[in-house]
């Protein structure tokens, strides 16, 4: 047949239709050429064996490659989990500690009137060894001024800037803060015999005596008269007041440019409103 695949004996070249086992012509064995193929498919058995165990093998390698890979992208993510899970206990317990935002609110406001208060406090401690700031002591109102401050306001004021010929005004703030003084409220007629330039308002008369002064017959004299302050020097004998000068006043300020002056610094304001001040009316 055309599709028939002719052997030929491999001892005399003889063509061989059929499968035999001895060659018709010289009787040569056959069967050693089915051995050899044999053989040979035997080989190529064991080779392609080979090969596909070496192709299992590496796909075994492979599949192990890939699993390790996905044990470790498994260990990583849990990692990564338990990390999440003790950052959420640290924060939870945390808020349990401090009280959460509300308290470490309250902790803020806390410390920042610890601040403010240690802040008077340092402000407080250099007013007392220093200047004061105006900011932080109120200052005197002209219209709403107690007697007590109205004579220190007057008797800072004569001390420190009026010209005095008898030197009476002269200076006596700093015996009047350290010692204070005492202010009678007179009837101007019932004390004196003399006349005055600038009477006051109703008459009165008001005499500064300075704690200080001993049994000393020095006196200061002021008046009060429609905002203006006159002042005056003179002394005390017989029961009656003597003005010097005839009476003339030495100056004459009005109240409210003295406390606008006052008020500039804030030590004066101070002492103003802390001075021990007697007022004593005996009208």
């Amino acid at each position: 047949m055309e599709n028939e695949k002719a052997n030929y004996c491999p001892n005399c070249g003889y063509m061989l239709r059929t499968k035999v086992q001895f060659c018709p012509n010289c009787g040569y064995d056959l069967r050693q050429i089915g051995g050899i193929k044999e053989s040979r498919q035997s080989r190529y058995n064991h080779s392609e064996s080979d090969q596909m165990q070496k192709l299992d093998k590496r796909q075994t390698d492979k599949n192990g490659s890939h699993h390790g890979g996905k044990l470790i992208v498994a260990f990583l993510t849990g990692l990564l989990l338990m990390i999440g899970v003790v950052g959420w206990f640290v924060m939870t317990e945390g808020n349990k500690v401090t009280g959460g935002d509300s308290e470490k609110t309250d902790v803020s406001k806390k410390m920042a009137v610890s601040s403010k208060s240690a802040s008077k406090k340092s402000a407080s401690s250099v007013s007392s060894s220093s200047s004061v700031s105006s900011e932080e002591i109120e200052k005197l109102d002209p219209n709403n001024l107690t007697p007590e401050e109205t004579a220190a306001s007057v008797v800072e004021f004569g001390s420190e800037n009026i010209t005095d010929p008898t030197n009476k005004w002269t200076e006596v703030w700093p015996s009047v803060v350290s010692s204070g003084m005492i202010v009678y409220v007179n009837n101007f007629d019932e004390v004196s015999n003399d006349s005055l330039s600038s009477p006051g308002e109703d008459n009165v008369l008001y005499t500064v005596k300075t704690k200080s002064s001993g049994n000393s017959t020095d006196r200061l004299f002021y008046t009060l008269n429609d905002g203006d302050v006159s002042y005056y020097t003179g002394t005390f004998a017989n029961h009656k007041y003597q003005i010097d000068n005839l009476g003339e006043a030495i100056a004459t300020v009005n109240l409210k440019q003295i406390i606008k002056k006052i008020n500039q610094d804030s030590d004066l304001i101070k002492n103003v409103q802390t001075v021990n001040t007697e007022i004593e009316d005996d009208r």
